[in-house]
């Protein structure tokens, strides 16, 4: 009996000693789950303005950070989300990306919820009315016009005289005037010419250089810079000699001598991480999702813009203009003459 008691004391204190284990194990799972930091990916829905081009090559890199940073997206169209007639509560959604000026306009006036709304591929967020008493953070197309001239002094220090095109009756013609005005460096001269108070483009242009001017900075307003527009500017420019600032590479493409540009895939990664910072994520960029490529400027309370330098040695050549070898070594895009092409930058 004695030993048949013995074993029975036994079994019972090792089960007591293997349940404590197991509680103890249990105990330090739970202790190192409350300590260790994690990040909780959150529901997003990035909605597109269109199916243009460079609104999708935005959402694909959007998607791919976001994913990388842990959360769950899908992508609707505007113009089917704005039919549903959830899509103004959006309760299960932690986080709204807007991709384009339309989508971040209609979705800033119309949600109703907790979702925290963001934008990429926006031009002129004060204008679009996303900058007001309650401002919706995003990442702009709009390069700073600081950044633009010190570009062109980098590029032309013999620069003093800057001219431009400007509608004077518009809240965003007037925003553009003072952006530059602001802008110009020390010594600089604006020589600002309102195309509302001539009859003819053509007559609008002529009166611009009829100005002393030493380069042509240009703006991205579409009721300005048509088609028909630009290719007079750049021939007059041609003609007189006198190089022209363009806003985006395709204006450099077409006979700019030099500009800037945005790359909507990079504009898609900053927009994730900015996702990712409203979401409370604490999380550290990673160097390999910062998308920049290219120029990163920033000012208080915007986020960082990244842009691209574009240069066009063809026109460079016609104005007798010679463009230091660093800029050229720095930008994105460089269009050569024929005969010069080695590959590389050549778009």
């Amino acid at each position: 009996m004695a030993r048949i008691t013995d074993n029975t004391i036994g079994y019972a204190d090792g089960a007591r000693l293997r349940g404590g284990l197991v509680l103890v194990v249990i105990l330090v799972a739970l202790l190192g789950m409350a300590t260790t930091p994690y990040a909780v990916g959150g529901q997003i829905v990035v909605v597109l303005s269109n199916n243009a081009l460079p609104y999708k090559q935005a959402q694909q890199a959007l998607e791919s950070t976001l994913a990388k940073q842990g959360h769950t997206s899908r992508v609707v169209m505007l113009e089917q989300f704005s039919r549903d007639p959830k899509s103004k509560t959006t309760e299960s959604i932690d986080a709204i990306v807007a991709v384009g000026t339309k989508a971040a306009v209609w979705l800033n006036k119309n949600i109703d919820s907790n979702a925290k709304l963001t934008y990429c591929m926006v031009a002129d967020p004060v204008g679009a009315g996303l900058k007001g008493d309650t401002p919706v953070r995003g990442i702009s197309t709009d390069v700073p016009v600081k950044a633009q001239f010190e570009l062109i002094a980098e590029a032309l220090p013999h620069v003093r005289s800057v001219g431009m095109l400007y509608r004077s009756k518009t809240s965003k013609g007037k925003r553009m005037l003072k952006a530059a005005k602001d802008a110009l460096p020390k010594g600089w001269r604006l020589e600002a010419v309102a195309t509302d108070k001539y009859n003819s483009v053509a007559k609008a242009i002529d009166a611009l250089f009829a100005r002393e001017i030493d380069i042509v900075w240009t703006s991205p307003d579409a009721k300005i810079y048509n088609v028909a527009m630009v290719r007079s500017l750049l021939l007059a420019g041609l003609r007189r000699k006198k190089p022209v600032f363009g806003f985006s590479p395709a204006f450099v493409r077409a006979g700019a001598m030099l500009g800037i540009g945005i790359d909507p895939a990079t504009q898609g990664v900053s927009a994730a991480g900015l996702t990712d910072r409203f979401l409370g994520q604490d999380r550290k960029p990673d160097p390999k999702e910062s998308g920049s490529h290219g120029e990163t400027t920033s000012k208080p309370g915007q986020e960082e813009v990244k842009f691209d330098i574009a240069v066009n040695l063809i026109v460079a050549k016609k104005v007798s203009v010679d463009i230091p070898e660093k800029i050229i070594e720095r930008a994105r895009y460089v269009f050569r003459p024929e005969t010069d092409r080695k590959g590389g930058k050549n778009k």
